[in-house]
């Protein structure tokens, strides 16, 4: 789960999703302290 601001967490979050794209793995977003709009990643 990253936690941060959009302008920085976002590409960041997105870096690690491509690093860990064949494992499966799940990973999340909260930009700018806005739980309602939380954001999943799925890698495959």
């Amino acid at each position: 789960m990253f936690i941060g601001t959009s302008g920085f967490c976002t590409l960041f979050a997105e870096l690690s999703a491509y690093v860990m794209r064949k494992g499966g793995n799940e990973l999340g977003s909260i930009l700018d302290t806005d739980l309602d709009n939380t954001n999943k990643i799925i890698t495959i």
